[in-house]
């Protein structure tokens, strides 16, 4: 009995992030039709990169790192974004602000019309996006709280 009453404490102290990456979205840049070499990258993918960085409050090596494990997770052989690259493109793109995952949890999308957070009450009033007929891949992150 005790044991069941410490872990349940242990798991009222964590909070939980779905991320939901549409798989057959356009992770690698594509011809826009100006001159100039084409982007390595889509602007979805760097503010991915931007979005795990805010929401989990890291310095932004640390979050190409964690970037790259979580795509590993989802089974989605994609290179990450580097440094350099994120550090830079990051002046013409909204960065997501790190709300601080609450007790209920959040939800991010991914996919090619950009990223949206939403809380699990938000996700459960929006039936547009959880009936779409996409094939989302999903992963539940548990985060500490402090």
């Amino acid at each position: 009995m005790r044991i069941e009453k410490q872990t349940d404490s242990a798991l009222n102290k964590h909070g939980v992030l779905l991320i939901w990456l549409d798989p057959h979205m356009h992770w690698y840049g594509r011809a826009n039709g100006k001159p100039g070499r084409t982007l390595t990258f889509s602007d979805v993918a760097v503010q991915f990169c931007l979005a795990i960085k805010g929401l989990f409050d890291l310095p932004l090596r640390q979050a190409m790192d964690l970037t790259e494990k979580l795509l590993y997770r989802m089974g989605l052989n994609w290179a990450v974004p580097d440094f350099s690259t994120v550090s830079r493109r990051r002046k013409q793109l909204r960065e997501v602000v790190g709300y601080g995952i609450s007790r209920k949890g959040w939800h991010l999308l991914v996919d090619d019309y950009g990223i949206q957070i939403m809380s699990v009450g938000e996700w459960k009033i929006r039936p547009e996006i959880r009936n779409d007929r996409r094939q989302w891949l999903k992963l539940e992150v548990a985060i500490e709280l402090r």
